[in-house]
């Protein structure tokens, strides 16, 4: 076929008319940056890249999704009620960059709909406010001028579109299937309105292209221009960087805009201000102050005041005073409403002056909101600060684990926030300032004994009159606030009672432990033995018991049913009290070991556990009527530290037989039987070697938690005990306890000396209190019943409490995160059916288990953070180039992840089918919007484990403390390969930023990775791949200057096998492809063969240098001892503004490439015959699809050498498909193939292909696409 010379609208229309049927993609799921959040009464407003999203704020429910825009962000939403039948609707104008939509919500249905399809003008949009009759619209654009528009027919085209809405609401009921249809024609096609809007903004036309989208461009017969009815430019031409306009009056004429700009100033200005000389209107107030660029600016009408942020990492508040006339002193007025005059006056006769400077945050603040009792910033650093109206901060908290906070807002009445973040979630909080955020001390305690004067003298004062004795703040997540002047900041001087006792010169008695007995009942040992009750009644303490073996040593422990409480002593004696008529009385008595009691664990509430010394351990039964029965002994294995610090009991699933499990201070987990006194199994310091802190049993799953700040999930199989999961809680490195909360794992934490409860499922502290550490004597008891939450602990010497309610504290997680920070690699685990497992790594050392299923359902399965550094390459160790799929009994994947610091891990990931007891419940509300397979998601469970590590050091390799780091401690892995060489032996090929290729030999058997081989190149090593070649291993490498070459690594191989041959590696050939780096790699492996050990592939490239490269490989293995391959370039393009990153075949002649640029586009590859005519075309011709321009070149012009230039058939890559994707920076692709029993839509019930798209980078997207390759 001879191509020739059209333009870009003809081939364009070429293409959709010889393609509309090839390819048709559809939206699943988009997590990525968070840019804009509203809420209105219980509706979560959110726009997440081109999606606008509704939640429902109570629930976090998600009620709508629509596309809205085509490329552009999301970066503002303005709501404005309208009353429709007597009911109310919101009509929202959404904007973003250079386009605008308008919407409306009707929240009696959660129905979204649009009203005027997305419209773009020559500036970009900082603001947008609407006029009081809807008629029109006012932007405030990025060269600080002001806009105003029509839109007059909107509130009849709403009126019309909801009539028609209820009149369907009143006829017959929507089935489900019917509902789930339409539900994802809205979403994934967007489907918008036909009205035809001639007085709205900008007209575009719409081009129908393969997916079923709609392609905008700007009609040259109607620019926005004519639809502005009128235009003000501000003398100052600063570019803006925020805007807030206001117009209280609802009118134009009395309009202002509150500018923020880039030279560290905020204007403000309107229409009817002066004009200058050359018509542009002079500025009524200036505000200088901030020393950065404004990110944003806010105004109060009620409160009369302004906030801005910037970044100088401040937020100043700004006072707007107007001046009395009769006394001329500074007073302050509300805004008048609706009266255009008096508005006008209010800001001509305004006085704006600087009220506070507040520095609490550590990077550049993003955003402000001003409430009636305080005023929130957010910003780079994660976190949350709410000040007072007077500049206090009241408190603070990280909200997204150390993502930047894009977007703030909170409810009408200020009692709840929500934030959106740069890692994709959403996550609301309680703002309740009226609750106490202090501990309080429990006074009246009698802490000296024998100074009968003293005693009186303690009775009758309150601790928190001692000197400065500091009290400690505490909120969900709350640090203690501070005033802003540091002069203001005094260092309490903290004493503590064993002090003052030393000064008076008496003996002093202090307490040793405590421990809470219910929610009412506190429990004090003191040095001297004494126990005391706290009488809630009286508010004082009561002497409850006293014995000398309880002095100077003490372990107590509360019995699981807060009825009993265990006391071990120096001596080895046990002794229990009971809770009888609210006091405490003695049950027994008894010598429990020789020497003093290590450890006192209750097991049940008759059988406890009893730890002494040198490792003796003990189980008790407990009865009033024979008191203790010693029923059993064991012995702990030797270590440092030889006790025991958590034990639980459990039951085999299989056989039913119950196994004692002990944690010790050495970090190890001991399976012991009740027969045998030596341990049947050990996992030897699998928390470290600062010990196992607690074993809980929930679901027939055993749960341990240790000072290396991990939460294992366990299960004992066949006398052995097995880690099913690992989660490491950020930012702390001491787990003490983990409680299920309304069925919700919290794990309690100590970090430096707070004590904070975590949710592992929404990744976030819910309570914080300040407390000393860890080390000191504490208890915690929730009750969901009393919707309270209770800690006792010492400080200084004395008990204190804290109390918080917990509903308002567990908060829906509205939206889920995926990375923290950008996705730099991704894989496919399992798939089955709809449902995808799939793996992500990323710049927050993270590495994250995630599956995705129908619109918008993704969870979280699974976080692990033992990598120390980013996770640059993650790779599926594989078996002749297929991945392991659900064919077989818990299927097993086997993954490589690797990245900064020159560390590479290997982990072992199974799928398996979990008993019904672990099915999570769904409410009736929420199964009536997912599907069978949604359901079916619940029964299934994804086990991953980290099987081994390694990190390049030299030295000997016998001790860590003879090791030294290598001498370039930033080397990075930068791509990984894996494959089996048999059954248990593996090869792991790691591309590394020092220009080494490394080869490793991993051990499925021994666990065991170690390092074989290793080849040095002159540049950095970004990509590696297998070539899958039979009876051959090739590798495949690209490095930063360009080159591709090809290695053979079968000497490896045989070493690997025999162990009797150098494993050295040879180079086969390497090309020049691209003038920089290389980010993508892909081979077609479709192409027939020549002839019998001679192989045809083609090979796409694309680079930094925006082109992307076709390749003929033909690869030659008829000689056993030696491989060649010849390389062919035959078809260059140019169709990305920006380097590819993303490289993947995905049929015979179907290639999908993604860019920087955002767009992810199909091309087609077939060959045709070469003539003069083509040969004077090729490098000219212009391609157009979605806006993507494609310049086609052949070998010729880029390259002298044309030996191998085919003379009589050339391959054409020509776009067939584009869409923008919604993740920015995208850092590659990846695809899986779905099952048969797909469903498709209606759409592509044709298509006999379907591949699933995961695009990954500053977040995650992924698309389903159906394609015919037989066409």
């Amino acid at each position: 076929m001879e191509r020739t010379n059209v333009s870009a609208t003809a081939h364009c229309s070429r293409v959709e008319n010889t393609s509309s049927n090839m390819v048709h993609i559809t939206h699943l799921f988009l997590s990525t940056q968070i840019t804009s959040v509203k809420v209105k009464e219980n509706f979560v407003f959110i726009g997440e890249g081109q999606h606008f999203h509704i939640h429902d704020l109570t629930t976090g429910m998600r009620l709508s999704s629509t596309e809205v825009f085509r490329a552009a962000v999301i970066h503002g939403i303005q709501l404005q009620p309208y009353l429709v039948d007597h009911e109310y609707v919101w009509m929202m104008a959404v904007f973003g960059q250079k386009s605008l939509t308008i919407l409306c919500f009707d929240p009696s249905i959660c129905k979204c709909s649009v009203l005027m399809e997305e419209r773009c003008i020559e500036d970009w949009i900082v603001d947008v406010a609407w006029e009081k009759d809807l008629s029109h619209v006012v932007l405030a654009t990025a060269h600080n001028s002001l806009l105003r528009c029509k839109t007059e027919n909107l509130a009849d085209c709403s009126k019309n579109k909801f009539i028609n809405v209820n009149n369907k609401r009143e006829g017959c009921r929507e089935t489900k299937a019917e509902k789930l249809n339409k539900e994802e024609q809205e979403i994934h096609h967007c489907q918008l309105s036909n009205i035809d809007y001639t007085h709205a903004l900008g007209r575009h036309e719409r081009i129908l292209i393969p997916d079923g989208t709609q392609q905008q461009k700007l009609s040259t017969h109607q620019r926005p221009e004519e639809n502005v009815v009128a235009k003000a430019e501000c003398a100052e031409k600063c570019v803006l960087f925020c805007g807030q306009v206001v117009m209280i009056s609802g009118f134009w004429e009395s309009v202002i805009l509150l500018a923020g700009m880039v030279s560290q100033q905020i204007v403000l200005w309107g229409p009817w201000g002066d004009m200058d000389d050359n018509g542009r209107i002079v500025p009524l107030h200036r505000l200088i102050g901030h020393q950065g660029s404004i990110f944003s600016v806010n105004f109060c009408p009620a409160q009369s005041i302004i906030t801005t942020t910037s970044d100088d990492r401040s937020l100043r508040v700004w006072d707007v005073f107007q001046t009395d006339q009769n006394t001329g002193h500074r007073i302050k007025k509300t805004l008048p409403l609706f009266d255009v005059e008096k508005e006008k006056m209010y800001w001509r006769g305004s006085q704006i002056v600087e009220k506070l400077k507040c520095y609490g945050h550590g990077a550049r603040v993003w955003r402000s909101l001003i409430l009636s009792s305080c005023i929130l910033s957010v910003g780079e650093d994660s976190k949350v600060c709410v000040w007072d109206h007077k500049g206090k901060l009241l408190m603070s908290w990280k909200a997204h684990d150390g993502s930047c906070i894009w977007s703030v807002a909170a409810t009408e009445c200020g009692s709840k926030l929500v934030t959106g973040g740069g890692d994709g979630s959403v996550k609301s909080w309680s703002l309740n300032l009226k609750m106490s955020s202090c501990a309080e001390p429990l006074s009246r305690l009698p802490l000296i004994s024998n100074i009968q004067n003293f005693s009186r003298e303690r009775d009758s004062e309150d601790p928190r009159e001692l000197k400065n004795i500091d009290i400690i703040a505490n909120n969900d997540d709350i640090e203690q606030g501070s005033f802003l002047k540091e002069k203001e900041i005094e260092e309490p001087e903290i004493r503590t009672l064993k002090t003052i006792g030393k000064e008076r010169g008496v003996k002093p008695d202090f307490p040793r432990c405590v421990s809470l007995m219910g929610m009412r009942k506190f429990i004090v040992v003191m040095d001297s033995g004494k126990v005391y009750s706290w009488d809630p009644k009286s508010s004082s303490w009561c002497l409850s018991y006293e014995d000398e073996h309880l002095k100077n040593y003490v372990v107590m422990e509360t019995c699981p049913d807060q009825k009993s409480v265990a006391f071990g002593t120096l001596s080895g004696n046990m002794i229990i009290l009971e809770l009888d008529a609210g006091s405490l009385k003695i049950l027994l008595k008894v010598k429990v070991c020789e020497g003093k009691v290590f450890a006192l664990i209750w097991l049940a509430p008759d059988y406890i556990f009893v730890c002494g010394a040198a490792g003796v351990m003990s189980t008790w039964k407990i009865s009033e009527e024979s008191g203790a029965l010693k029923k059993c002994n064991h012995i702990l294995p030797p270590c440092k530290q030889r006790w025991v610090s958590a034990a639980c009991v459990c039951t085999e699933s299989k056989n039913g037989i119950q196994n004692l499990i002990c944690g010790d201070r050495a970090g190890s987990l001991h399976l012991y039987s009740q027969e045998v006194p030596e341990a049947q199994h050990t996992l030897r310091s699998i928390h470290g070697r600062n010990g196992v802190t607690s074993l809980t049993i929930y679901n027939d799953f055993i749960y341990s938690t240790g000072r290396d700040g991990c939460v294992r999930c366990l299960t004992v199989q066949d006398g052995h005990i097995q880690v099913i999961t690992i989660s490491r809680v950020s930012s702390v490195n001491w787990v003490a306890k983990l409680i299920f909360l309304y069925e919700q794992p919290m794990a309690v934490c100590f970090h430096d000396v707070k004590l904070r409860m975590w949710s592992l499922v929404e990744e976030r502290a819910v309570v914080e209190v300040e407390c000393g550490g860890g080390h000191r004597s504490w208890d915690l008891c929730v009750s969901e019943a009393e919707n309270e939450l209770i800690c006792l602990f010492l400080k200084d010497g004395i008990p204190y409490t804290f109390r918080t309610t917990l509903r308002d504290k567990l908060m829906p997680l509205i939206k889920t995160a995926v990375n923290t920070h950008e996705t730099m690699c991704l894989q496919i685990l399992f798939q089955d059916g709809c449902k995808t497992v799939f793996v992500t790594g990323g710049e927050d050392t993270t590495l994250r288990l995630h599956s995705v299923w129908g619109i918008e359902n993704r969870r979280i399965l699974n976080v692990s953070r033992s990598h120390i550094s980013s996770i640059k390459a993650l790779c599926v160790v594989e078996d002749g180039g297929k991945r392991v799929d659900l064919d077989g009994e818990d299927p097993t994947v086997w993954i490589v992840s690797a990245g900064g610091r020159a560390q590479v891990k290997v982990w072992k990931s199974t799928h398996r089918e979990c008993s019904d007891k672990l099915e999570v419940s769904v409410n009736d509300k929420l199964k009536d919007c997912l599907d069978e397979n949604t359901c079916r998601l619940q029964n299934t469970d994804v086990i991953c484990r980290e099987v081994t590590s390694h990190m390049l050091r030299t030295g000997s390799s016998k001790t860590w403390k003879s090791q030294e780091p290598t001498f370039d401690p930033e080397t990075r892995y930068m791509d990984a390969a894996a494959f089996w060489v048999t059954k248990t032996q593996a090869v792991v090929a790691l591309a590394s930023s020092d220009g080494l290729l490394r080869l490793f030999q991993f051990h499925a058997e021994t666990e065991k990775l170690e390092i074989v081989s290793s080849e040095e190149w002159d540049h950095c090593l970004l990509k590696v791949e297998r070539l899958q070649v039979p009876e051959r291993n090739i590798l495949v490498l690209a490095t930063t200057s360009g080159r591709v070459l090809f290695w053979d690594i079968q000497a490896v191989v045989n070493w690997i096998l025999k162990s009797d041959v150098t494993p050295h590696l040879q180079l086969i050939v390497g090309v020049d492809a691209h003038q920089s780096g290389v980010n993508g790699l892909a081979f077609n492996y479709h192409v027939k063969a020549i002839k019998e050990d001679i192989y045809n592939i083609t090979m796409a490239t694309g680079g930094d240098d925006n082109k992307l490269s076709i390749w003929a490989l033909v690869v030659d293995a008829t000689k056993a001892e030696k491989t060649s391959i010849s390389v062919t370039n035959t078809f260059n393009v140019y169709g990305h503004s920006a380097q590819i990153t993303g490289l993947d075949w995905i049929s015979k002649d179907l290639l999908v490439s993604t860019s920087i640029d955002q767009r992810l586009i199909v091309w087609k590859l077939h060959s045709t015959q070469k003539s003069q005519h083509h040969e004077e075309n090729l490098g000219v011709i212009t391609n157009s699809i979605h806006g993507c321009k494609t310049k086609t070149t052949s070998p010729e012009q880029e390259s002298e050498d044309t030996s191998n230039w085919n003379q009589h058939n050339v391959n054409v890559l020509e776009p067939v498909f584009s869409r923008f994707t919604g993740v920015p920076d995208v850092k590659g692709i990846t695809f899986v193939d779905l099952n048969k029993n797909e469903k498709s839509t209606s759409r592509a019930k044709n298509l006999k292909q379907t591949k699933r798209i995961f695009v990954h980078g500053v977040g995650v997207q992924v698309y389903d696409l159906y394609f015919d390759d037989d066409r």
